[in-house]
Order: C-alpha cells, then sequence, then structure tokens
C-alpha cells in the first residue's frame, strides 16, 4: 500500500468557511493513526476497504467524512506516550514492517514493539506460532519439551502470546534453549499481562521482541486477544496447537492461519480428553494437518532438521542441586512428587528437569518419571 508522504486533512467546522484547510502532516504515524480508529469504528478489514477504494485518501473519505481536531491531538499524544515509555513503532507501509504480516487481510496500521523486529521480516527465518490450552496437562508439557529440543537445531522463532500453560512454557522453553522468542500482546506494551509472566516478558523484550497493534495504556480486555490471534498466524509460516479444548482462543488462531493459507499442525490425543478435543476436531475437519513426531512437521514445511547438538554439563544452580539430591535419595522423582517437596512453580520443575535430561544428569525412564544417571 503506497501512502503520499504529505497528507492534507480538512476539519470540519460549523463557520461559514465550513472546512479549515490544515498545514500538511509530516508524520506517517499521524495519518496511520487516524485510519487505525476510522477502521476500528466502522469495524471494517483493511483488504475490504482497498478493494473498493485502492486510493488511500479515498479509504479515509470512505470512512468518514470529516476527521475532527480531536482525532488529530489523540493521535500525536499516542506517539508521545509510546516515546515517554520506550517504545518503538513501525507503519504498514514501512520496509521493515513484518513480511508475512502484510500478506495477511487484515494487517495492523501501526505495530508498537520492543526488542529485534527484524526477528519477523527476514524470509529465511523460520517462524512458528506455538499455542494451545491456558490447562496445559502433563501430556501437552512432554509435547512441547520434545518440540522445542528437536527444533532447535535449525534456531526457529517462537511466536506465541504469552499466556498460562502451553503459551508460556513454550516462550521460556525457548529463552532456555537460547532461541529467539516474539510475545505478541492483547493490550498496550507498558501493560504486563498476566503480572505473575514479568519475568519472562522483560526476558523476550531484551532477548527477542514483543509487539502489539494496541496503543499504550490499552487494557487487556477480552476481545483484544481474540483479535490478537490473527497477528500470531498472520506473522508466522505455520501455526503449531498442542492442546485444545472445543473452545478457545487457540481455535481462533487456528482459524486465522486456515484463512490465511498457512500451515497448521495439530498433535491428536484421546478422543476422551477434552484438552486434544479441539485438535483432534481440527485434524477430522481437515482444516489441520495431524502429526505424530516434529519430522512430520519439519517435513512439510521442508525445515531439514539436524541432529541434536550435543549439552555439556555445566555448574548447577541451586535449583538444579536440589531436584538432583532428591532424585538420590528417592531414585525417581516426576513433576507432581517435586511439587510435593518443594516451593518451586510447575513451570521452573519442568524446565530444570529438561536442563537436567540435556546435561546428562538424568534421565527419563517410563511415564514421566526422571532417575539419575
Amino acid at each position: 500500500m503506497q501512502i503520499s508522504a504529505l497528507i492534507l486533512i480538512c476539519f470540519y467546522t460549523e463557520s461559514k468557511e465550513n472546512y479549515i484547510k490544515i498545514p500538511p502532516i509530516k508524520t506517517q504515524e499521524i495519518y496511520h493513526i487516524v485510519l487505525r480508529n476510522l477502521k476500528v469504528q466502522h469495524q471494517v478489514r483493511l483488504k475490504d476497504v482497498l478493494i473498493e477504494l485502492k486510493d488511500i485518501d479515498k479509504v479515509v473519505q470512505k470512512l468518514a467524512l470529516r476527521i475532527s481536531r480531536t482525532e488529530l491531538i489523540e493521535a500525536k499524544s499516542e506517539l508521545e506516550q509510546a516515546k515517554k515509555a520506550n517504545m518503538k513503532w513501525v507503519l504498514l507501509s514501512d520496509k521493515n514492517y513484518p513480511v508475512l504480516l502484510k500478506q495477511s487481510e487484515d494487517p495492523p496500521l501501526i505495530l508498537y514493539y520492543k526488542g529485534d523486529i527484524t526477528l519477523l521480516n527476514d524470509r529465511l527465518n523460520k517462524i512458528l506460532s506455538i499455542v494451545g490450552t491456558r490447562k496445559m496437562t502433563a501430556y501437552g508439557s512432554q509435547l512441547i519439551q520434545n518440540c522445542l529440543h528437536e527444533l532447535a537445531s535449525i534456531n526457529p522463532v517462537i511466536v506465541s502470546g504469552l499466556a498460562y500453560g502451553v503459551d508460556y512454557l513454550a516462550q521460556e522453553l525457548a529463552i532456555d534453549l537460547n532461541l529467539k522468542t516474539v510475545q505478541v500482546c492483547a493490550h498496550g506494551l507498558d501493560i504486563i499481562y498476566p503480572k505473575k509472566h514479568k519475568a519472562l516478558f522483560k526476558k523476550i523484550e531484551t532477548h527477542g521482541l514483543v509487539l502489539s497493534e494496541y496503543p499504550p495504556g490499552t487494557s487487556p480486555l477480552k476481545h483484544h486477544f481474540l483479535r490478537r490471534n490473527r497477528i500470531i498466524a498472520g506473522v508466522s509460516w505455520a501455526t503449531l496447537i498442542i492442546e485444545s479444548a472445543l473452545k478457545g482462543g487457540s481455535l481462533t488462531t487456528a482459524k486465522y492461519a486456515f484463512e490465511y493459507n498457512r500451515p497448521l499442525f495439530c498433535f491428536p490425543g484421546r478422543v476422551t480428553d477434552a484438552y486434544s478435543q479441539g485438535c483432534n476436531l481440527l485434524i477430522h475437519g481437515q482444516m489441520a494437518i495431524g502429526i505424530l513426531s516434529v519430522q512430520d512437521l519439519a517435513n512439510e514445511l521442508q525445515w531439514p532438521l539436524e541432529s541434536p547438538a550435543s549439552y555439556s554439563k555445566t555448574k548447577l544452580g541451586p535449583v538444579e542441586q536440589q531436584i538432583l539430591e532428591l532424585a538420590q535419595k528417592d531414585m525417581r522423582i516426576s513433576i507432581p512428587s517435586l511439587l510435593q517437596k518443594t516451593n518451586y512453580r510447575k513451570e521452573e520443575l519442568t524446565l530444570t528437569l529438561v536442563r537436567l535430561e540435556n546435561q546428562g544428569y538424568l534421565k527419563r525412564t517410563r511415564g514421566l518419571w526422571y532417575e539419575k544417571i
């Protein structure tokens, strides 16, 4: 979409002149924000508008006959707030706008971000979104661990939403494996939600990318999450759903991936398991490709997997040492047993067990049990 560098906006008044011509706006950011607000107000997709009116100036006229002085002031204020919060932004007309998202049907006109935006505008990056239920089961946890460890050799960029459950574990494990990860927020970037995930949010901000279409100060409302999911699907080459019930945000992400003609993958589960029913339904309805291994996903995407990198033993921290002591004492350990005997969170224990297994301190036995080597 080509946008003129100088946009002339007229303000309607009740004076005799009716219109007051304002000097050309030299910042395209202002124009993008005004158009975005009009688009949201009229609840239309950008593609639908451009089909009818390809000239961007006529688009504004179609959405609203008048643009108020208040709207201009609000747009400028929004940018000032973003600057104060150390946010950067990228416009749909910019060259460094996420390349795959630009091809979707309803890309945001402006994205606010912190971190490395180039993660999403390099076509060579293997960008994979991983989403799933907030109420992740042991089965889902194991799937995430297996997936990321097998994919680690090709350095994928992992995209998710930092929600409880699947999102959190996928992104924390990505950081732990030195992979780049992108968090797409359903609120302004000056807000952290859930608040319990602040530490990981800051890590992603430093070592990856956090982005949002919502301006500073925007609260995490329910409908924002559903809209946010189109961005998760839109920036990615493919989407992988780990676990999902018959209702949930993951199915919304799946719908967008399907509409964008992006590969959608699901792991099947038992038909009696509530959090496998969504995945089973997507596979049965031929919306998603059912996979039994990471190799299946890699084959479909033509991502050649290499042999897993070898891990050397490193100096252990207090969490690792305590777990190894319990493994030595009890002969075998599991996440449920560790939750009873320690004060650590489930997510932290899961990642620690993965590290210890990869470094050769523990081995996984039947079920979800671990033994000391």
